[in-house]
């Protein structure tokens, strides 16, 4: 396996977060909530914007941010919001984050944040929205068990991954990941969710043969190493189900070397993905499979 070597300063990307017009209660426990991620790799820092702020102290903080959360619930918020939005410069202009008390929320869900406040939620959002609208693409080192052991890609609109040929379904396509690594799962939740597929997501190959044999999935992707059951014996006994011995299945492993592939065609495995991830990879993978 391989181990991580010390993080340097470039291994991790704070993301400024401005949180307008806010009450104090709320402000803290934003703070509070944004603060469980100072151990990540992908963090975030809260910047509290004020509605009586004078218009060039409020600018600032907003070109300053990289994600704006607005209160909709606050009319003065809204007002606010409305006057300087236009003195944004154009090429700082993104989305806007929404956070309401209100119930049924009809609009885009990725973009509302709703209370009362679900932690786990709210950083599911701000991660995809880094993936969505901040080209922040995370590639997983092998190795580590933390919360999220990324190394960035660089940003630039020359080495930013192109996102725009991963496959995006019609129908709801249905996959299985098991991996280990809560890095990597947590990876490929965001890739599938922007594709807009139905994930089940599991730690170990006893708990993917069990899914696999509840239920139907348009693609599989099993880590070769796992506590239990190692990839190769969950794919055999997948090929014997009567729901998914035609699926195709991805093997995740740190090496492929001609042995591993060797073990992996015996077993019934369809290709490979080596460790870290490639979003590109990924993406040529996924597609290739949804239109066999």
């Amino acid at each position: 396996m391989i181990q991580r070597t010390a993080p340097t300063s470039n291994d991790f990307r704070v993301f400024q977060v401005a949180l307008v017009g806010a009450e104090q209660k709320d402000q803290i426990t934003f703070n509070r909530l944004l603060g469980i991620t100072r151990y990540r790799a992908r963090r975030y820092q809260l910047i509290p914007v004020a509605t009586d702020l004078k218009m060039e102290t409020a600018i600032q903080a907003l070109i300053q941010s990289d994600i704006v959360i607005l209160n909709i619930n606050n009319p003065e918020a809204i007002l606010f919001w409305s006057r300087v939005a236009s003195k944004i410069p154009e090429q700082r202009k993104r989305p806007v984050l929404r956070i309401t008390r209100e119930k049924n929320i009809t609009s885009n869900s990725s973009l509302t944040i709703s209370w009362p406040i679900n932690p786990t939620r709210v950083i599911q959002i701000l991660d995809r929205y880094t993936v969505d609208h901040l080209n922040f693409i995370p590639e997983f080192e092998i190795g580590g068990k933390g919360a999220d052991n990324v190394v960035p890609l660089p940003v630039s609109s020359t080495s930013a991954p192109s996102r725009s040929h991963c496959p995006q379904t019609g129908a709801q396509r249905k996959a299985l990941v098991a991996d280990d690594s809560l890095a990597v799962r947590r990876q490929l939740e965001i890739e599938f969710e922007r594709m807009g597929c139905e994930l089940t997501v599991v730690a170990d190959g006893e708990a993917a043969l069990a899914a696999a044999q509840q239920t139907h999935y348009d693609i599989i992707f099993l880590d070769v190493i796992m506590p239990g059951l190692d990839g190769y014996s969950v794919c055999k006994s997948i090929r014997r189900t009567e729901l998914n011995r035609k699926t195709p299945v991805v093997m995740l492993t740190s090496k492929s070397s001609h042995f591993d592939r060797i073990k992996g065609k015996l077993s019934g495995c369809d290709t490979y993905l080596t460790k870290p991830i490639n979003h590109n990879e990924f993406c040529s993978v996924t597609e290739q499979h949804f239109q066999d």
